[in-house]
């Protein structure tokens, strides 16, 4: 992954090549992003789960509810 520029055209690589502590400090920063990315990822997967479990709850209700009324027309 490349840093961004945040000036259009200018490579944040190229304008500190030779500086150390930036060249650290912009690898940290892309660990940062890929970190953040994958963060992202992770939440976007809780909450699909999150649906999935309350319609699974839904399904689970709806089921009881029609075996119930099916239960009391056979023993009214």
């Amino acid at each position: 992954m490349s840093t961004p520029a945040r000036i259009p055209g200018v490579d944040m690589r190229l304008r500190h090549r030779g500086d150390p502590a930036a060249e650290e400090v912009l690898t940290l920063r892309e660990w940062c992003l890929e970190l953040a990315d994958m963060l992202d990822d992770w939440l976007d997967g809780r909450e699909r789960l999150r649906q999935q479990q309350a319609e699974q709850r839904e399904a689970a209700e709806h089921r009881a509810q029609t075996e119930h009324l099916r239960h009391r027309r056979q023993h009214p």
